[in-house]
């Protein structure tokens, strides 16, 4: 089985009763993925950073 890139969406700090790296990124099979995927705690691409969101938002009027 051949492992992806899944990164851990913010607010959540364990994955599977796991510590979740400084990178926020772990390394799964879609199998071992696919829970989290569906509640959302795992995102299959990179988020936007907290500070591009919070400047598009004071922009935004």
């Amino acid at each position: 089985m051949s492992k992806k890139t899944y990164y851990v969406a913010d607010g959540v700090s364990a994955i599977s009763a796991a510590r979740i790296p400084e990178s926020r990124k772990l390394r799964l099979t879609e199998e071992e993925a696919m829970h989290d995927v569906s509640l959302g705690r795992l995102l299959t691409s990179k988020p936007k950073a907290a500070a591009d969101s919070a400047e598009s938002v004071e922009g935004e009027e």
